[in-house]
């Protein structure tokens, strides 16, 4: 099973790194190997195809949104909430909290 996100990356300065989840955290040091398994590597793998697809598919409905229901509209809403927490989404960060 998949582990949910969303994940975000702590770095130490010593070396070690951290990585959490939701209801789990990683930590890895610098002299040991880090291992992620096979559904979580072909999840991560796919995203930036999965995202650039989203980008092209709720492009196609730019100017006609108005045209759609509300069934429709609101998947396409939802659709581009999800790709401004994509976009957002930060995925490395110092101990510190400062972007890397």
């Amino acid at each position: 099973m998949k582990t949910p996100g969303p994940w975000k990356w702590f770095n130490y300065p010593d070396g070690r790194k951290l990585l959490c989840a939701r209801d789990r955290a990683v930590i890895h040091c610098a002299d040991a190997a880090m291992t992620v398994d096979a559904e979580d590597q072909a999840a991560i793998a796919a995203v930036p195809d999965l995202l650039a697809a989203c980008r092209e598919l709720v492009a196609c409905w730019d100017g006609c949104r108005d045209m759609v229901g509300a069934t429709v509209a609101a998947k396409l809403t939802r659709a581009d909430a999800a790709i401004a927490k994509a976009d957002d989404l930060t995925l490395i960060t110092t101990a510190e909290g400062h972007k890397t």
